[in-house]
């Protein structure tokens, strides 16, 4: 959750693709992983660390549409996730080197960078979420890279 920005809308549809591409779930027989996440978010849900922001009651289901994680909470998970390697967030407009991103799993940036995303083939980064008006463009990357574009 803390790849996303602060105050940022989710979209639960994007959120439990990106939970399933990147292998956060463990299958559940009988239940797809799509039903496995929607458990896991309905129970952190119930632990008030996820805020709903929209359900659909169109067929009395009340299927969550978005959400979004309260800021103080974020912060915590982004300060931990960077502490232990696993998450390196940049929301600014910054120039991108080796040691930055240096021994980071997950990389998230917001905004405009400036970096050639072939830089990366020899990186231990295995995904990059890039949230911007532009989308950034891949010519090569590592194959264990995956790339999550999104317009905001």
């Amino acid at each position: 959750m803390g790849v996303f920005p602060k105050d940022y809308v989710i979209h639960v549809f994007y959120l439990i693709r990106l939970w399933v591409a990147e292998g956060f779930l463990k299958p559940i027989i009988p239940k797809s992983l799509e039903e496995v996440a929607k458990e896991y978010l309905e129970d952190l849900i119930d632990r008030n660390l996820i805020m709903v922001r929209y359900r659909s009651y169109r067929d009395d289901s009340g299927e969550l549409k978005t959400c979004s994680i309260h800021d103080l909470i974020r912060d915590l998970i982004v300060r931990k996730a960077r502490e232990e390697k696993f998450l390196h967030v940049m929301n600014q407009k910054v120039e991108i080197s080796p040691e930055i991103i240096k021994n980071q799993r997950h990389l998230s940036i917001y905004g405009e960078i400036r970096f050639d995303v072939g830089d990366m083939y020899d990186s231990t980064v295995r995904s990059l979420l890039h949230l911007a008006d532009s989308l950034l463009s891949v010519n090569k990357c590592s194959p264990l890279l995956r790339c999550w574009m999104h317009a905001i």
